[in-house]
């Protein structure tokens, strides 16, 4: 699944994040209360890591629950939500990672819709002081997120099926691979060697391999089949 394996779609964005350029991300979505209504004039903070101090930024929904950031530095982030409602304020935290721009595009697009969880919820959860009673409350979900981020559903979809590519690619050079072993061609087996190497993906140590891999493919010997009659 691709929740599972070696590189996982927000490894893959994470890693291209790091080398997009600043400001170059934008981060926009929808607010909605338990029951899925839009909530209105919730703050919604975010919050990041530039070079070793937080940088932060802040917004309110408008009337249809709509917010939306520009000029964000692609990568990770947290962002707090922060609803008052009877007499409370209560915080709700989650950990988003944000795209980086694509190949071709000068900005790097993530849309996240979060539903803030009822207040029976955030009363059922332990005050920060220890106290029985608080007026801020919280409901944590970064712990829990710290492996997999929220990210922007379109991204996912898109790079789930860059590994499903990956995978086909594998299997063909497999393929070409048992191919070769039963024929004994080196084209064949230099076809699968080739092929493997546009499957390893970002890994340099893999990267290594597979050209390693092709280029051993020039030392093998020819086939040699021996004559049954001399030559005259």
């Amino acid at each position: 699944s691709p929740n599972s394996g070696l590189v996982q779609p927000d490894d893959f964005v994470y890693r291209l994040s790091l080398t997009a350029p600043d400001e170059t991300a934008t981060f926009r979505g929808v607010v909605y209360d338990d029951e899925n209504k839009p909530l209105e004039n919730a703050t919604v903070y975010i919050s990041w890591d530039d070079g070793g101090f937080w940088n932060s930024s802040e917004v309110l929904t408008d009337k249809n629950g709509y917010y939306t950031f520009e000029r964000l530095d692609p990568g990770l982030a947290r962002v707090d939500i922060i609803v008052e409602r009877d007499g409370f304020r209560d915080v709700f935290s989650n950990r988003v990672l944000l795209s980086p721009p694509a190949l071709i595009e000068p900005i790097g697009f993530t849309t996240i819709d979060f539903v803030v969880p009822s207040q029976e919820v955030f009363d059922a959860q332990p005050c920060s002081n220890g106290a029985e009673e608080c007026e801020i409350r919280y409901v944590d979900y970064t712990p829990e997120q710290k492996e997999n981020p929220l990210m922007d559903s379109g991204a996912k979809t898109i790079y789930i099926s860059i590994g499903f590519g990956f995978m086909g690619l594998a299997l063909i050079a497999t393929g070409f691979t048992v191919w070769a072993m039963k024929n004994g061609s080196i084209l064949v087996l230099r076809t699968a060697a080739g092929l493997s190497f546009f499957t390893v993906g970002h890994y340099y140590t893999a990267c290594c391999f597979g050209i390693v891999a092709f280029v051993l493919t020039f030392a093998v010997p020819k086939r040699y089949i021996p004559m049954n009659e001399p030559f005259q």
